[in-house]
Parts: C-alpha cells; structure tokens; sequence
C-alpha cells in the first residue's frame, strides 16, 4: 500500500510574506491583520499572502496529492486563527517534539517532530524558510533523495509560482 506524501508546512516566511512584499508585488497580495491572544499578550500581527498560494496548497491537498500538516510556532493557532483568515482549509497541526529552538542547533525541534511523526520510507515535503544546512543534512540522512523535497523561500515573498510548481511535480511522481 502506497502511503500518500506529507507536506509539512510553516506559517511565516512560507505562506505569510514576512516583511511585507516588495511595493512592485505588492498586487500579486492579499493583506490583513491577525489579532492573536496567547493567553497573555495580545499582539496584532499583519498577513501578507498570495490568493495563487492559498489556492494551489488547498488544491494539493483536496486532490490527495498530500497530506498537508503544519509545521510552525502559530501552532494550533495556524488552524484556528490563520487558515480560515487565509482561505485555508484546516490542516492537522504536527505535535512538537522536544528540541532545540534555533534551526541551527543540533536537534532544531522542526526536525525531531518530522522525524518522530514520519515514516523513513515515506515521501515528504518540508517547506520552511529557516531551513539551514544542518537541518538539511539532518533529514537527508534520514530519508532517501528521491523521498524528500526540501524547500526554502526567501521570507519575502515566501512560497512562488515556482516552488509550487517543483512540489506538485515532486508530489505527482510515484
């Protein structure tokens, strides 16, 4: 039995452009602003996000191509809060595993979660725009090249036409 893809998404840098996009993109953006209550502090937060981005994700994953999870500080609040601001549908939210906190450090939390929650022989995706060369080298040692699909948008503008691309070909390939 052919188990379908995880595509392990982030929030900010990825689907959130974060600063806000160049003045020239700017029309390719919706804009909002998010008011997020931790319990603690109330911070209004400001969403940047391309409908075509919003768009293509749902269509992934209605279609079955993958089973999309969140992978990000937001949290359950990427469920909750953001997805139905975004247009989203409301996506499993990953259970963090302990770790370090810096994608830098030696067991950057993002990385533990995937690997305690996926199958080595399974096929991913891991879109997060604090992926560093570490974290890279952490989940290729774990899964074979033609299983996993590691990709980096720079945080403004986050995910592209092109991204989406590569990971619909990646996702379609069995």
């Amino acid at each position: 039995m052919v188990t379908r893809p995880t595509w392990y998404l982030d929030v900010d840098g990825v689907v959130n452009a974060v600063p806000a996009p160049a003045r020239r993109l700017r029309d390719q953006f919706e804009h909002t602003t998010l008011t997020v209550d931790d319990g603690t502090t109330t911070t209004d937060v400001p969403l940047w996000w391309r409908p075509l981005v919003v768009e293509a994700i749902n269509t992934i994953a209605r279609a079955g191509l993958a089973r999309v999870v969140w992978l990000t500080t937001w949290q359950e609040q990427a469920r909750t809060l953001l997805a139905p601001r975004l247009g989203l549908d409301p996506f499993d939210v990953a259970t963090p595993s302990p770790g370090g906190v810096s994608p830098e450090a030696e067991d950057w939390w993002k990385v533990r979660t995937i690997r305690d929650h996926s199958d080595p022989a399974g096929r991913l995706v891991f879109t997060d725009d604090d992926l560093t060369r570490r974290t890279r080298t952490a989940l290729r040692d774990r899964y074979e090249p033609d299983n996993l699909l590691l990709i980096t948008p720079r945080p403004s503008p986050g995910l592209t036409g092109k991204h989406l691309s590569e990971i619909t070909t990646f996702l379609s390939a069995t």
